[in-house]
């Protein structure tokens, strides 16, 4: 059996889209016949909820450290992963978020220095952030360039990557997908989730992600005034961490749509589902951060998509390879509420469109966008690359 040994910057039950992807690519992997094993950071969870969650997993799972001292985490880290590595032998290692890869350029490097050398070659997934500022934005160029395959997660990460000035030995592109076992259509609980909220005969949008100036909740909240102004039944659901709850408060309050806008906060799967269910569309505005981060490809709208719910969404990122636009949803210039609200309205007048665009949106999920289909792709790459260590 191939030993995989699978190096993440975040993983369940913590929320996050490279946990999730990472967390899918361990799955599928074990199930097509390789020994995996993860070292990962496992935030935003208590310990006992990170060791039940540990517990029920096919494959063995490592939680790296994180404390107040950094330094001493990074040495942590740095020890662990090379102390797996050389007693495990993994045959292929897979490394996945910005930092990590950095560790494992920097540790590729000593191990070729060990007597005798634990060599493995290695793959690194790229999701998307560019560092603004330059020698850390150097130093990634050179950790990426060590890697002996790139793997991007949308074309415009893949295109973003080699604007950065890395050269990839091997590259190419494998799109996120979802889990078709968990989200799918489920009318009944759309319905209850909406009575529950007393939102009944409403219309809703829904935005799933880290409340966040990047995931740009405020857009739609911008937007609201000129939707309600033909259709005032309209509610803004965001699901997610929220962290800047309260300044997107003072924003509703500011626009007079407070009563249109409401944080759900973390759901778990089963609410998750119904929360997509009771949505007539999903909206997803995320921007570039000023941290150079940004949204690579979108499992949420693939999510949504799988309950047969159309999307809007910003471009000038991964998210417009998420929908065909025009078909499954409408892709708008990003960090413009008008072109949002217009989108929406244009949706919410149409129920026809509406539900046709849903139902391409599910079909081409389906045939297309489904984790299992992702990861045998997965697979084959990485057979491929672990016959040439």
């Amino acid at each position: 059996m191939k030993r995989l040994l699978l190096l993440s910057s975040e993983f369940p039950p913590g929320p996050g889209g490279i946990g999730t992807h990472a967390h899918q690519l361990a799955l599928y992997l074990t199930q097509l016949g390789w020994e995996v094993q993860t070292l990962t950071l496992q935030d935003y969870m208590t310990s006992e909820e990170v060791v039940l969650f540990n517990a029920t997993q096919k494959f063995k799972i490592i939680t790296l450290p994180r404390t107040r001292n950094r330094l001493r985490d990074l040495l942590r880290r740095w020890t662990c992963l090379f102390e797996t590595i050389k007693n495990w032998k993994p045959s292929l290692l897979v490394v996945t978020g910005d930092r990590q890869v950095w560790l494992a350029a920097i540790m590729q490097f000593f191990i070729k220095l060990a007597r005798p050398p634990h060599t493995v070659n290695w793959c690194a997934i790229w999701h998307g952030v560019i560092p603004a500022f330059f020698p850390v934005r150097q130093f990634g160029v050179w950790a990426f360039n060590q890697a002996d395959m790139i793997i991007s997660v949308s074309q415009y990460s893949q295109e973003q990557l080699l604007k950065m000035g890395v050269r990839p030995k091997r590259q190419m592109v494998i799109e996120n997908g979802a889990d078709h076992h968990q989200y799918y259509p489920d009318p009944d609980g759309g319905t209850k989730f909406l009575k529950n909220l007393n939102l009944e005969a409403s219309n809703i949008l829904l935005t799933v992600g880290h409340v966040s100036e990047r995931k740009g909740q405020d857009l739609v909240i911008r937007a609201l005034p000129e939707i309600i102004k033909n259709i005032s039944n309209v509610h803004y659901l965001m699901v997610g961490l929220p962290t800047i709850q309260g300044q997107l408060e003072k924003l509703a309050l500011e626009l007079g749509v407070s009563a249109h806008v409401h944080f759900m906060g973390r759901l778990d799967i089963q609410m998750l589902n119904a929360a997509y269910n009771a949505c007539d569309i999903f909206v997803l505005t995320s921007r570039h951060g000023n941290n150079g981060e940004f949204e690579g490809y979108g499992i949420v709208v693939v999510e949504s998509a799988l309950c047969a719910k159309p999307a809007v969404v910003a471009g000038n990122s991964g998210l417009a390879e998420a929908v065909v636009n025009g078909q499954t949803g409408f892709v708008i210039p990003e960090n413009d509420p008008h072109a949002a609200a217009q989108a929406i309205r244009k949706l919410l007048m149409d129920p026809a469109q509406k539900k046709q665009m849903g139902e391409h949106a599910r079909q081409r999920a389906l045939k297309e966008q489904t984790w299992s289909i992702c990861m045998s792709r997965y697979d084959q790459a990485l057979r491929q690359l672990e016959t040439t260590a």
